[in-house]
């Protein structure tokens, strides 16, 4: 864009800023001939609006950072509350988790002294059937001599 054509692009803009809010309903539609007194009136009359323009766009910021402050406070809040909850399950859940683990280890404990008396019982049996076969072993044996020479 050229100088020219950029200054004709801001009066453009300029007067379509200061025109009456009934612009629609006028006659002319203040690009025409208008007075330095027009002109004065209608900037003198725009103050007010362009202040009370300004003045909305400043309330409808500062209720846009009141939403947005009352949003991330409500998620903070949420977020808290929800870690909270969150660690309190995985704390009550360790707990459970860590008795059943000791139950578990107890049990275990004894089964596997209860294995071990088993385990020492049965080769006490053991022991006990191989010397008893051992003895039946030589008594078969020395009958069977016997029978032996005798029917030599």
């Amino acid at each position: 864009m050229t100088r020219g054509k950029r200054a004709e692009s801001d009066a453009t803009s300029d007067s379509l800023l200061h025109r009456s809010p009934n612009y629609h309903l006028d006659p002319m539609d203040g690009d025409s001939n208008d007075s330095p007194e027009d002109e004065f009136q209608e900037t003198q009359q725009s103050k007010p609006a362009q202040e009370l323009l300004s003045s909305m766009v400043v309330d409808a910021r500062r209720r846009h950072n009141a939403k947005k402050r009352n949003v991330l406070e409500s998620y903070a809040s949420s977020t808290s509350k929800l870690e909270k909850s969150i660690s309190t399950l995985l704390d009550s859940h360790e707990e459970h988790s860590f008795s059943t683990h000791e139950a578990q280890m107890k049990r275990l404990q004894q089964l596997i002294k209860h294995k071990t008396k088993l385990e020492a019982t049965m080769d006490a049996k053991l022991q006990s059937l191989k010397a008893s076969y051992d003895a039946h072993s030589r008594d078969v044996e020395s009958v069977l001599k016997q029978r032996i020479k005798e029917l030599q």
